[in-house]
C-alpha cells in the first residue's frame, strides 16, 4: 500500500457522471483535505497518454476501488470485464479494499460482487432515498471505516513483534471478544442492549462488541461473520420469534455457536428479548437470560430486565477471567471424557448412564436410560476409544463414522436389529446410541440349558438368515456373528443381532490402524469364527455364513471353534463325529464352514434353498417323540391335549395357494412339525379350542378364525384338525403367526417362518389369487410420515404427500425432510404436559388456554413440517365441510397432529384429520359396522348410568354394561359393534403414580402389557371388528392419557375398526357432549371422520370455557363409511374385478370394474342390527365415470340394470395408457337418477414403473 494517504480508484460508466461529481466532488472532499484519500478516476487521464494503460496502472496501485453500481455500469462491457474482474480478484488476493456503491436499483446481486458489503446501508439505491444527501453520507460514513480500518491496520504490523515481545503470562487479559447475533427486525432492542446497557463494559475495557454493522464496506460478509464467530469468546443470542424463523440466524450463526459451546471454545449466552418457541430450539438446554428466561418485553420495568442481563454477563466474565488468553486456550485440547461411569450427572442432558456393560480394545458399551421419556426407557451406548488426536485421522474417522451409523440407522429398522436411536461425536470420542435388548445371549443359553438339537439349530437358521440377508442386501458385512452377539428377546423370543464389527472397522483403515487401542491391530472378528479371508483382512459375504455354521456348531456341541481339532493339510475343523446329525443337514454344516472360499456357500439364498430341501420326514417321528418324553413325559401326554401347527416343508411360489393344519393328536408326516402348545384335559372338558391365523405376508381365504370342540367324544378322538387355505402374496421368509384361545382364554402363541419363492427363481406361470377389495372415498390429502436419526444432533422426518384436492387429478408431492433436534419430540410432549396443566388450573380463561396451546401448535408446526407442506395445507380451502387429512406415521413420529397451527386454524379444527400407525398396516378399515355399543367402565367412575343414558340414539339398539370389567367380558360379549370405555383420571399429585395402562384403579400396577391383558377378548374384537372409543376423565388434574403407546396399538392389532380418545383427561361435560354426538353421527349415516368433526365441535360449543375440544384424536380412516345403506337409495359398491386395488396396475392394462346400488351392504354380520332398504326403484338410474388421461368404455355413461333381488348393476372397464407408468390416477364414479345425483364414489389406481 502506498504512503499514508490510500490512492481511491473510481469505477464508473460515462453516463453516471453526474452522480460520480457529487459524491466524488463534495462528500469525498473532506476525507481528501485530512490527507487519508488521493481518488482517481479516468478524467485524470493527461492527453496523449495511453488510456487503457493509465487505467491498469492506477487499477493495480489503489488502496480502495469504489464501483459505483447503476444499470449503465452493469451494462459496460469494459467495467464489468475489465475493470470489476481485475479490481474483485485483488480483493481475494488481500492486496485492494473493493466497495461497491449502489446508485440506482439494478440486478448487482446477480453480479461476481454480490458477496462483498455494499454502501448505503441494506444495499439501499442512491436514488431511492428521500434525501440523496444522507444516502451519500451514509456513504461517506462506511468509506470513513474502511480507510481508518486499513490504516490501523498499518499501524499493527509495525507493530506485531512488539506486541509479541510484551505478551506473556503476567500480561493483564485482554479484552473478550462477545459476537451478537440477532434479526435485523430486533435491531432496536439490539441497539438498546449494546449501545447502552453493555456500554460501560466496553469503556471498563472487559468487552469488544462485533455484529454485523461492523462489517466494512467492500468485505465478503458470510466471511467477516464466520471470522468473528470462531474468534468470539462469547455468542449472544437475541432471541425472538424473528430470530428463530431466520434461516441464517437459526442455522450457520446459531448452530455453529452452539456447536463451539458444546466443544468449549466458545461461551453462548441467549438473551430471550420477546416470547417464543425458544424452548424447542438447539439451546434450549443452556442457561439463559434474563432470569427464569422471562421475555425483556415481558418485564413492567424493561430497565430492569437489561440491567439482569448486564449483571449476568458480569458474572460470566468473571468466570472467565481465570481462563489463559483465548488464543492459547484456543489450542488447549478438550479433556476427554473417559469413563462414563464418571459423570455424576446425565451425559450430554439426556442419558443416564447406569453401569458399565463390557468393556474390550475399541471402547466401552454402557447401559443407560433416557431420562426425558417415561417408563423404562433403556438404551446401550457404545464409546469407541481413539488412540491418537492425529487431526488427519480423526477427520477421515468422523466422516466414515458418520457414513456408517447412517447405514446402521437403515439397518435398524428391522425388527430383528436394535434401532440406532442416536450418533454424535464429543470431544474426538464416537459413540452410538442402541435399542436394548433385554434377553439372554445364545452363550448364555447353552451354559444353562445345555446344548441344542438338530431341530432347534434348523429353527435357528431359518430365523437368523433372513436377517443376514437383509444385512447383506444392503451391502454391510456384519464380520463378527457369534452366539455372545445372538440375544434371544425376552418379551418375545425373538433372536436379535448385535455388535456389527463393521462400525469397530468403519474407524480403521490401513494406513491408520493404530487409530484405536486394539491387541490386534485392525481385524475385527472373532478367532475361530472368522474364515481365513477374514483374518487376512479380505472379508465377503460369505464370511459370516462361515461364522453363522461355525455358531451352529457351537449350539449343537457347547464347544467352540478352538476347542475342536484342526487338520494340519487341509485347515479344516474335525467335527463330523462328534455331532449326530442327518446326512442332509451335515452337508449344509459342511459347506458353510468351508475354509475354501470358494466351496462355501456365497449367498443366504443359496442356504436357504437347500435348508427348504432338508428331509428330516424319517428321523422326525423318533425326535419328536424323545422331546415329548423330555418334556412332558408319557404320563402328562395322556393328560393333556397336544396342539401342533403344520406347514409346507418344500418352498412355496409367490401367488400360489397352499394349506396348514392345526390339530390335536397329529400323526407325523413329511411335513414340518413342531410340538407347541399343550392343554389339560380336565380344564378343557366342554369347552372349544379357537385358533386365530394372522400374517400380513398371506391372503387367508374364507375364515381366519376356527373353533375345535373339546366334549366327552373327543377325549377317545386321537387325531382332530381344521385347515386353513393361504395365498402368499410376496417373496421371502415370511411369518404366520397362530393364536390359540381356550374358549376365550388366551394359551399360547406359535409362529412359523414359510420360504415364499418368486415367478422369476421358479420360471413357473401360476395365476395370482388376490384379495378383492372394496374402492371408498378417498381423503382429501394422505400425509405419510417416517423418522430417523440422521447426524450428531438431529433427527430426520420423512414426508410424502398424496393431494386429491383438486377436482379429477392427484398430486403426489416429492419426498420432503426436514431435520429436528433428536429429543424436540419428547420435549414438545413435555410441554404439552405443562400446558394442559396450565389449561387447567386457568378455568374459564379460554383466551389464555387457546393462545397458550396455539402458541405450542405454531412451534410444532413450523418446527417439524417442511416449508412445502406447511405452504401445501395453509393453501386447502374451507368449503361446506373442511377437507379430510389421513396421517400415516410410524412409532418414531407419534406426534400430537391436532393441536399443530399453521398460524390461523390448528390442523385438527381446519381438517378433518385420522391417523393410522403404520407398523401396524397402511390398510386400514374401510368400512365399519354400526350396532350395539357395549359400555365398560373403572370402578371409580360415578354415576355409569349416565353414560348409558349419552350412547343410546335415536334408532340404534340400547347400550348395555359390562359388568365385569373390559378385559372379562370383552370376550362373552356376542355381539360387540362398538365399545366405551370410561375411566376417572388418578387423584393426587403424583405424576409418575398414575397409570396409563387399561388396569383397574384400585388394583397394583401391572407388570403386563395391554396385548397380554386384551387377550381374553382379542378374538371376539377380531371378529366383531367394533369402533372403540375411551373417556378419560379429570380427577382434579390435566394429565395425559398416553394411548398412543398403550390403547391404540393394543386395539388396533387386535383387529378394532378405529380408536377415539383424548390426548388428555378432559372435563366430564365436555366428554359428555363430545361422546353422544359422535355416536349420533354415526347413527345418522356420516362417515367416520365427519362424526367425529361434528362431536368435537358440538364439545368446543356445550362446554367454551374449555379447550379440551382440542385433544381428541381419531384412529381411522376419516372416509371410513359404516355399513349401512343411505335411506331409499341403497349402498354404492365399485368393485375391481380380479385385481386389488391396493397394488400397482401395469401401464397398458386394462382392468374390468363392477358397479352396483345394493339393497344390502356388502359385509352382513349374523344378527341384522338395520333394515336394508326395502325397494330401490330409479327412473333413469345412470353411472358416469370421470377420470384423467384414462380411456373409459362406456364413454358416456353406464346403463344400469335392476336385478332379480332388487339391486341394480353394471359394468365399464378403464384402460391404462403406456405413458401413465408412475403415476397415480383418480377415478370418480357418479351415481345419478337424472339430474338427481344419488351417491359419489372416489377410487385410486397407481400405476406401476415401467
Amino acid at each position: 500500500m502506498a504512503g499514508e494517504a490510500l490512492d481511491v480508484f473510481i469505477s464508473y460508466s460515462r453516463r453516471d457522471e453526474e452522480l460520480k461529481d457529487e459524491l466524488v466532488n463534495y462528500h469525498l472532499k473532506q476525507l481528501q483535505r485530512e490527507g487519508k484519500i488521493r481518488t482517481w478516476q479516468d478524467q485524470d487521464i493527461e492527453a496523449g497518454t495511453e488510456w487503457a494503460k493509465e487505467i491498469q496502472a492506477n487499477l493495480e496501485k489503489a488502496d480502495i476501488v469504489l464501483l459505483l453500481i447503476t444499470p449503465h455500469f452493469l451494462a459496460s462491457d469494459y467495467c464489468y470485464e475489465t475493470e470489476i474482474q481485475r479490481a474483485v480478484q485483488r480483493h481475494h488476493e488481500g492486496t485492494a479494499r473493493v466497495i461497491p456503491i449502489i446508485l440506482e436499483p439494478c440486478g448487482w446481486k446477480y453480479s461476481n460482487f454480490k458477496q462483498l458489503q455494499v454502501l448505503p446501508k441494506d444495499g439501499r439505491p442512491v436514488t431511492s432515498w428521500t434525501d440523496q444527501d444522507e444516502a451519500f453520507f451514509d456513504v461517506e460514513e462506511g468509506i470513513r471505516q474502511v480507510v481508518d480500518a486499513l490504516n490501523d491496520e498499518r499501524k499493527k504490523q509495525k507493530n506485531v513483534e512488539r506486541q509479541q515481545r510484551n505478551a506473556g503470562s503476567l500480561r493483564p487479559l485482554k479484552p473478550l471478544n462477545i459476537f451478537i447475533s440477532y434479526s435485523r427486525h430486533d435491531e432496536g432492542l439490539k441497539d438498546e442492549l449494546v449501545n447502552y446497557h453493555l456500554k460501560l463494559l466496553q469503556r471498563e475495557g472487559k468487552v469488544n462488541t462485533w455484529q454485523d454493522r461492523d462489517i466494512e464496506a467492500g468485505a465478503e460478509w458470510a466471511t467477516e461473520i464466520k471470522v468473528n464467530l470462531e474468534k468470539a469468546d462469547i455468542v449472544l443470542l437475541l432471541v425472538t420469534r424473528h430470530f428463530l424463523a431466520s434461516d441464517y440466524c437459526y442455522g450457520p450463526e446459531m448452530q455453529g455457536a452452539v456447536q463451539r459451546h458444546y466443544d468449549g471454545t466458545t461461551r453462548v449466552v441467549p438473551v430471550i428479548l420477546e416470547p417464543c418457541g425458544w424452548q424447542y430450539s438447539h439451546f434450549s438446554k443452556l442457561q439463559v437470560l434474563p432470569k427464569d428466561g422471562k421475555p425483556i418485553t415481558r418485564w413492567d420495568e424493561k430497565a430492569a430486565a437489561f440491567l439482569d442481563v448486564e449483571n449476568g454477563l458480569r458474572q460470566i466474565l468473571d468466570g472467565l477471567k481465570a481462563q489463559p488468553p483465548d488464543a492459547e486456550r484456543l489450542r488447549q485440547k478438550p479433556a476427554r471424557v473417559g469413563s462414563l461411569e464418571e459423570i455424576s450427572g446425565l451425559f450430554r442432558d439426556r442419558y443416564k448412564i447406569l453401569k458399565a456393560l463390557g468393556r474390550g480394545g475399541y471402547g466401552t458399551t454402557y447401559l443407560a436410560q433416557i431420562t426425558p421419556l417415561r417408563g423404562d426407557s433403556l438404551c446401550v451406548i457404545k464409546q469407541l476409544s481413539p488412540k491418537t488426536q492425529n487431526p488427519q485421522f480423526l477427520e477421515r474417522a468422523k466422516v466414515r463414522f458418520r457414513r456408517e451409523a447412517r447405514i446402521l440407522a437403515k439397518l435398524g429398522s428391522h425388527s430383528q436389529i436394535p434401532q440406532l436411536l442416536d450418533y454424535f461425536t464429543t470431544n474426538n470420542e464416537f459413540y452410538l446410541v442402541q435399542e436394548y435388548i433385554e434377553g439372554n445371549t445364545l452363550s448364555s443359553e447353552v451354559r444353562s440349558s445345555g446344548k441344542k438339537n438338530e431341530t432347534q439349530v434348523i429353527d435357528f437358521l431359518r430365523e437368523v438368515a433372513p436377517v443376514i440377508k437383509f444385512i447383506h442386501k444392503n451391502q454391510v458385512i456384519h464380520r463378527d456373528i457369534k452366539p455372545p452377539n445372538i440375544i434371544r428377546s425376552d418379551t418375545d423370543h425373538r433372536l436379535v443381532l448385535i455388535d456389527f464389527g463393521s462400525v469397530r472397522e468403519l474407524l480403521v483403515e490401513e494406513n491408520d490402524y493404530t487409530i484405536f487401542q486394539s491387541s490386534d491391530s485392525y481385524f475385527v472378528g472373532t478367532p475361530g469364527f472368522a474364515p481365513p479371508e477374514q483374518l487376512a483382512l479380505r472379508s465377503v459375504y460369505a464370511s459370516d455364513i462361515y461364522a453363522l455354521g461355525m455358531t451352529c456348531m457351537y449350539l449343537l456341541t457347547g464347544l467352540t471353534p478352538i476347542e475342536f481339532d484342526q487338520d494340519p493339510v487341509t485347515g479344516e475343523i474335525r467335527w463330523k463325529d462328534s455331532i449326530d446329525i442327518s446326512p442332509n443337514f451335515r452337508q449344509i454344516i459342511q459347506k458353510m464352514i468351508k475354509a475354501d472360499l470358494a466351496e462355501r456357500y456365497q449367498s443366504i439364498d443359496d442356504l436357504e434353498r437347500d435348508l427348504i430341501r432338508v428331509n428330516t420326514a424319517k428321523k422326525s417321528r423318533t425326535r419328536v417323540k424323545k422331546i415329548r418324553n423330555e418334556i412332558f413325559g408319557e404320563k402328562s401326554r395322556q393328560d393333556h391335549h397336544t396342539i401342533y401347527l403344520k406347514v409346507p416343508l418344500e418352498s412355496i411360489l409367490i401367488g400360489s395357494e397352499f394349506e396348514v393344519c392345526v390339530g390335536l393328536g397329529l400323526e407325523p408326516n413329511d411335513q414340518v412339525e413342531s410340538l407347541e402348545i399343550q392343554v389339560p384335559k380336565h380344564d378343557a372338558f366342554g369347552k372349544e379350542l379357537n385358533f386365530l391365523l394372522s400374517s400380513s405376508d398371506f391372503q387367508i381365504g374364507g375364515s381366519s378364525e376356527a373353533s375345535l370342540p373339546l366334549g366327552s367324544d373327543l377325549l377317545a378322538t386321537s387325531g382332530r384338525a381344521v385347515r386353513f387355505h393361504l395365498t402368499a402374496l410376496r417373496a421371502g421368509s415370511l411369518k404366520l403367526f397362530l393364536e390359540v384361545y381356550l374358549n376365550e382364554e388366551f394359551k399360547g402363541k406359535i409362529q412359523r417362518t414359510l420360504d415364499v419363492q418368486d415367478f422369476v427363481e421358479n420360471r413357473r406361470s401360476v395365476s395370482r389369487q388376490l384379495l378383492h377389495s372394496r374402492p371408498v372415498s378417498h381423503p382429501d390429502l394422505i400425509l405419510q410420515v417416517q423418522g430417523c436419526h440422521s447426524d450428531d444432533l438431529g433427527f430426520q422426518l420423512d414426508y410424502q404427500l398424496t393431494s386429491l384436492t383438486s377436482l379429477n387429478a392427484l398430486n403426489e408431492f416429492s419426498p420432503f425432510s426436514k431435520v429436528i433436534q433428536a429429543n424436540l419430540r419428547e420435549r414438545f410432549r413435555h410441554e404439552l404436559s405443562l400446558t394442559a396443566e396450565k389449561a387447567h388450573a386457568e378455568v374459564g380463561q379460554s383466551k389464555e388456554q387457546l393462545s397458550a396451546l396455539s402458541s405450542l401448535g405454531q412451534a410444532l408446526f413450523q418446527r417439524l413440517l417442511p416449508q412445502d407442506i406447511q405452504d401445501e395445507l395453509r393453501s386447502v380451502r374451507r368449503y361446506s365441510r373442511p377437507a379430510s387429512l389421513m396421517i400415516l406415521a410410524g412409532q418414531a413420529t407419534r406426534l400430537p397432529w391436532e393441536i399443530m397451527h399453521d398460524g390461523q386454524h390448528f390442523l385438527g379444527d381446519r381438517f378433518i384429520l385420522g391417523r393410522w400407525p403404520l407398523e401396524i398396516s397402511d390398510k386400514r378399515p374401510y368400512e365399519f359396522a354400526i350396532g350395539s355399543v357395549k359400555l365398560a367402565h373403572y370402578a371409580n367412575v360415578e354415576r355409569p348410568d349416565m353414560w348409558l343414558d349419552l350412547l343410546e340414539s335415536p334408532g340404534s339398539t340400547p347400550p348395555s354394561v359390562m359388568q365385569q370389567g373390559i378385559f372379562e367380558d370383552l370376550g362373552l360379549a356376542e355381539v360387540l359393534q362398538g365399545l366405551h370405555l370410561v375411566r376417572q383420571g388418578e387423584s393426587g399429585n403424583d405424576v409418575d403414580a398414575r397409570i396409563d395402562a387399561p388396569v383397574a384403579i384400585q388394583e397394583a400396577p401391572t407388570t403386563e402389557g395391554v396385548e397380554e391383558q386384551l387377550r381374553p377378548g382379542k378374538l371376539n374384537l377380531r371378529r366383531n371388528r367394533p369402533i372403540v372409543s375411551l373417556g378419560y376423565l379429570q380427577n382434579g388434574h390435566r394429565e395425559l392419557t398416553n394411548i398412543e403407546t398403550a390403547w391404540v396399538p393394543a386395539f388396533l392389532r387386535a383387529g378394532c375398526s378405529a380408536f377415539v380418545g383424548s390426548l388428555w383427561s378432559v372435563r366430564p361435560e365436555v366428554e359428555a357432549a363430545f361422546i353422544s354426538n359422535f355416536y349420533s353421527n354415526l347413527w345418522a349415516g356420516n362417515n367416520l371422520g365427519l362424526a367425529f368433526y361434528k362431536a368435537k365441535q358440538m364439545a368446543r360449543v356445550a362446554v367454551p370455557e374449555s379447550v379440551d375440544w382440542l385433544s381428541y384424536v381419531l384412529y381411522g380412516d376419516p372416509m371410513a363409511r359404516p355399513y349401512r345403506p343411505v335411506e331409499g337409495r341403497g349402498y354404492a359398491v365399485v368393485e375391481a374385478v380380479g385385481h386389488d386395488l391396493d397394488q400397482p396396475v401395469a401401464a397398458g392394462s386394462t382392468l374390468r370394474f363392477r358397479a352396483s346400488l345394493r339393497r344390502k351392504p356388502p359385509i352382513w354380520y349374523e344378527n341384522r342390527l338395520m333394515d336394508v332398504t326395502e325397494a330401490l326403484i330409479f327412473d333413469d338410474l345412470k353411472v358416469y365415470i370421470a377420470a384423467s388421461g384414462i380411456e373409459v368404455k362406456p364413454s358416456d355413461c353406464i346403463e344400469m340394470r335392476r336385478t332379480p333381488d332388487g339391486d341394480y348393476l353394471g359394468w365399464f372397464n378403464l384402460s391404462i395408457p403406456s405413458g401413465l407408468a408412475g403415476q397415480t390416477i383418480l377415478v370418480q364414479v357418479h351415481f345419478e337418477n337424472g339430474d338427481d345425483p344419488i351417491q359419489s364414489q372416489r377410487l385410486t389406481l397407481k400405476v406401476a414403473e415401467a
